[in-house]
């Protein structure tokens, strides 16, 4: 709209040479070369009358089957309950089924990347050997590597685990100590989280065949998606009889428990925190591709101390993606647009919490 004056300066121009001087010089195509342009405004859109007749005769069709609805509840003497809402919840958090509506949460850790782009690194700085690191492992997304063709046993795929977690983690960051945590479900009862393990579960096929034990020498499923889509097979061997709760450590051929880290959360989300602050490391690397890992640990950075935190949201073979949290909450303290925030950790997690 602000450039009308130009195209009608050169929309006369070509008019003149076009049709008026009708110059020799041009050739036919060039001769017809005008085309009309419509001035943008912002007056509404014009609407045919085949589509106001359209709507006319559907709100008709509407006020029609309302009027004969009230006249039935007046005929048989019973009120109008569901007032055409089809579902008892409303449509904006839950879908036709009454499921909650879930959302990409991953679109607010890259809202965060954007605007705080020097807490986001592709590799951590190099530190000194005398410095011990711990390396934080969410255990349900070790599991949920596919084993290769090779494997055939559960042995096999127990010993490609390790090497390609704990030996890997024990060579890339010079780790003295590895946690692997796992999640825990239905430890302290139902919860919301059920809805989504049950909507987890219904996007896989599940396996026929139920496994109760697990043993060295047992073959492997042939889907392992479908596997793991069986819950108890997740649990199998796990928080169970003597082991609920408790966080067993092996080293030097022993067993032991670790008094300070057990625990009865639910999720691994959580669990990693809480192994996080119990570390007597100075720094310390957590591997959890989620979200909601990240999200969590906010409020608990001014908890650590002076040890250095990593998150690893990606590990692949040519790509790395770590957060530095105390970086991120420095630049969030510095963020002129949160300053007046007494807790900005607090509110950004509670802002993620409260919009899904």
């Amino acid at each position: 709209m602000l450039n009308y004056r130009q195209y009608g300066i050169t929309d006369m121009q070509k008019y003149i040479t076009c049709f008026l001087i009708k110059a020799t010089d041009l050739s036919a195509k060039q001769l017809y070369v005008r085309r009309r342009m419509n001035l943008k405004n912002f007056a509404p859109q014009k609407v045919s009358m085949h589509k106001q007749k359209k709507e006319m005769k559907d709100n008709q069709t509407v006020i029609s089957c309302l009027r004969k609805k009230i006249a039935f509840s007046k005929h048989t003497q019973e009120p109008v309950t569901n007032l055409d809402q089809f579902i008892s919840l409303p449509r904006a958090i839950s879908d036709a089924s009454g499921l909650p509506v879930k959302v990409t949460k991953s679109n607010a850790l890259k809202v965060l990347k954007s605007t705080y782009k020097d807490a986001f690194l592709t590799s951590l700085p190099v530190t000194d050997d005398a410095v011990q690191s711990t390396v934080i492992l969410e255990g349900m997304f070790l599991i949920n590597t596919i084993p290769l063709s090779s494997h055939r046993t559960f042995i096999d795929y127990a010993e490609f685990l390790f090497t390609r977690w704990i030996v890997k983690s024990h060579i890339q960051f010079k780790a003295q100590v590895i946690h692997v945590v796992f999640d825990h479900p239905n430890r302290n009862g139902e919860s919301p989280k059920d809805i989504e393990r049950s909507r987890r579960t219904h996007e896989f096929n599940q396996e026929n065949i139920t496994y109760n034990t697990l043993s060295s020498d047992l073959l492997l499923p042939n889907n392992w998606r479908n596997f793991l889509n069986v819950r108890d097979h997740k649990e199998t061997g796990g928080y169970k009889d003597l082991y609920v709760d408790k966080a067993l450590g092996a080293g030097d051929g022993d067993i032991s428990e670790f008094s300070d880290v057990n625990s009865n959360h639910e999720e691994g989300d959580t669990r990693v925190w809480l192994h996080a602050i119990h570390s007597k490391s100075q720094r310390i690397i957590i591997y959890s591709p989620d979200t909601d890992t990240f999200f969590v640990g906010l409020p608990f950075i001014d908890c650590l101390g002076d040890k250095t935190i990593y998150q690893q949201l990606k590990d692949s073979t040519f790509d790395h993606h770590f957060v530095d949290m105390h970086r991120f909450s420095l630049q969030m303290s510095n963020d002129m647009c949160l300053k007046e925030l007494g807790n900005s950790e607090n509110c950004i997690q509670m802002v993620y919490i409260a919009s899904g």
